[in-house]
């Protein structure tokens, strides 16, 4: 079979005439196939799913689970399948049915919720139990769930988009999916569903504008260029309803969720200002006014309302742009030789998760191609940036004030006009330093987006919903297409939990006699197959998981010379003091124990536990910080060290 991942196989049998069924009882066997099917189909499967990232490598091992063939049509290749889920930070975190509920505003009932929620759980666990690793970036954690659905025998073609369905232009019941190969277009027919798991709409400036930003703004995506709403627009097309349009996921990565522009515009992704190592609070961000406008280390939670960069400048009648656009990077050379300002090693966005950009340790390509501009003074400065931006220059003399002034700031360690380093942000510690060391560098800013939530109304079973809230006959959908919350998304656990719970419902509906022959029927999954995909028995992680194995490993021969007994220590964490308890035998760390702590739910807490078992296998509090909580981590981490220096003889 020509165009198959070298893990696919496909059992392919033409169909006889006599195997052929009717779509209705209004039609025989003697008559034509309706007009809007096709006389022959290339494939056919009992489901379709369009889209492989986790949403999709879930619901197709549900379809594996429930005994019924799937086929996935994924439009990128193999390498570059994943969409946002490989450039997010890979945070797999449980959930809770009533914030969901609050996120969804009513439109889902708690007993769905709660049955996402506890699906969520059997994923996690089934993949854990398997020895998959979900503590990573978002593209560990993509390729893990990938590689358990092509464990249990997925039917992927790759390099092959859906680009429109199938569906009757009265009813608009889906039969199945037009998709593209080289150049030639496919059939693919669809027994009992068609699932839409085609991510985001963020790389597509015009829906981006038309729907979240206008038309002046012009978001760095920072996901997969295969993300341009292709779902979102073969859903409309058969009458989908819209739903939570006007939300924009300005992601908590990178310092105030910023892209470096002209980097980003010539590698054709967006890449993160991400400042690390020393002196990475010499810097200030200013418009052409050569004003500062917000707090630099400020991380931006899904919210694009509260974004000062979104500000319109001018009155009513007088529309004058945005205030504070364009916007630019000032920094000096603390922060330029004590460490990079973009992506470096990170797997946070496409371009590092995807190899195609890492920035480099100490900044000197990046000058060197013109990214970052460099000079003595400020005018000077001024002026090589308005040549290599195109924009307007800055206003020098404003720029110079604005730099006293946060000089001064420094000195006295509190930012009087935005509140720079009086509150931890999510990622890094947030700090004031002077720019007083010239040179002097800067660089233009963009603001920076990692996915879209919103898209086609979701419905209690998974189905689409039309603008009157009826299912369409046929029409699934899962993940980033067009989740049921508003603001803050469910997440890597539950887009997971969402796919295979839509594909279940999918599986569950009889198969329809739709004509027309098949070049290939996917066959049924084996009895092997099935098994290998049910998640049924993991509502909880075995007792004799690899987890608990390695921690009684661990402690069996550990070598330490410790106080037997239990010692304490509390640390200020993100949101409040985490208190711990650790014990100890005279040769290991047996137990750590959370005693009281407020972090963010299903964030902190989560990451804590993380550790916990980290440590313990390690025998060790020096164990890495998880991504998306480090200030949580942190303080955790230190309560535990503080705990084994009492410990130590």
């Amino acid at each position: 079979m020509k165009n198959m991942s070298r893990r696919t196989f496909l059992k392919s049998a033409a169909l006889t005439a006599a195997s052929m069924s009717i779509l209705n009882a209004g039609i025989s066997s003697a008559e034509q196939s309706p007009s809007f099917l096709p006389e022959f189909w290339d494939y056919e499967a009992d489901v379709v799913i369009v889209g492989y990232g986790i949403s999709g490598a879930m619901a197709a091992r549900e379809a594996i689970a429930q005994g019924v063939s799937c086929l996935v049509l994924e439009k990128c290749s193999e390498d570059l399948a994943g969409g946002s889920g490989c450039a997010s930070a890979g945070a797999v975190f449980g959930n809770n049915p009533e914030a969901m509920y609050r996120e969804s505003r009513g439109y889902i009932s708690m007993d769905t919720l709660m049955k996402i929620d506890a699906e969520g759980n059997r994923i996690y666990n089934w993949l854990t139990a398997n020895g998959l690793d979900l503590s990573g970036a978002g593209v560990s954690v993509y390729r893990s769930t990938r590689a358990a659905a092509d464990h249990c025998g997925t039917n992927v073609l790759y390099s092959t988009p859906g680009k429109r369905l199938v569906f009757n232009p009265e009813t608009h019941e889906v039969f199945g999916v037009v998709a593209e190969q080289n150049g030639r277009e496919l059939f693919i027919k669809a027994n009992k569903g068609v699932l839409l798991c085609t991510g985001c709409f963020l790389s597509n400036q015009e829906l981006m504008h038309r729907f979240i930003v206008p038309k002046e703004v012009k978001l760095a995506s920072l996901t997969s260029p295969a993300c341009t709403g292709d779902g979102l627009l073969m859903g409309l097309s058969v009458g989908a309803a819209l739903k939570n349009m006007n939300w924009q996921c300005l992601e908590n990565y990178g310092q105030g969720s910023v892209a470096i522009k002209k980097a980003s515009d010539e590698v054709g992704t967006g890449l993160l200002h991400s400042p690390t190592g020393e002196g990475r609070g010499a810097r200030i961000y200013v418009n052409t006014s050569g004003k500062r406008f917000m707090d630099e280390d400020f991380m931006f939670l899904h919210y694009k309302g509260n974004n000062p960069a979104f500000q319109y400048s001018g009155e009513f009648f007088n529309y004058q742009g945005f205030a504070n656009l364009p916007m630019y990077l000032i920094f000096d050379s603390k922060l330029f030789n004590g460490g990079c300002i973009g992506p470096h090693n990170a797997n946070l966005g496409w371009a590092n998760a995807k190899g195609i950009y890492n920035w480099s340790a100490d900044n000197q390509a990046e000058l060197e191609k013109g990214w970052i501009v460099k000079a003595d003074t400020l005018e000077e400065l001024v002026d090589m940036l308005a040549k290599q931006s195109g924009n307007a220059p800055i206003d020098v003399e404003a720029l110079k004030d604005t730099i006293t002034a946060y000089n001064g700031y420094c000195e006295k360690g509190v930012d009087p006009e935005f509140g720079r380093a009086a509150t931890q942000h999510y990622l890094v510690p947030s700090s004031l330093e002077p720019i007083n060391q010239p040179p002097y560098y800067a660089c233009e800013l963009t603001p920076a987006a990692i996915y879209t939530i919103g898209g086609l109304h979701w419905g209690e079973n998974g189905s689409t919903l039309d603008w009157e809230g009826h299912a369409i006959a046929g029409l699934y959908h899962a993940g980033d297409v067009g989740q049921f919350c508003e603001v803050s998304p469910v997440g890597l656990r539950d887009n997971m939990a969402v796919g295979s719970y839509s594909c279940r419902t999918i599986c569950a509906q009889p198969s329809r006699q739709i004509p027309g022959k098949a070049a290939s029927v996917i066959c049924a999954p084996t009895s092997a197959q099935r098994a290998a995909a049910d998640i049924t028995a993991f509502d909880t992680l075995p007792e004799d998981s690899s987890v608990d194995a390695d921690i009684k490993n661990a402690i069996a021969n550990a070598s330490g010379s410790y106080k037997a007994g239990t010692y304490s220590a509390t640390v200020q964490g993100r949101n409040a003091p985490i208190s711990i308890s650790v014990d100890f035998s005279d040769t290991a760390m047996t137990d750590i124990r959370i005693d009281a702590q407020a972090e963010t739910t299903g964030i902190g807490d989560a990451a804590m536990e993380t550790m916990i078992q980290n440590m313990l296998i390690a025998q060790s509090g020096d164990v890495d910080t998880i991504a998306g909580a480090t200030v949580s981590s942190k303080a955790f981490k230190e309560a535990v060290l503080s705990c084994i220096q009492q410990a130590a003889l």
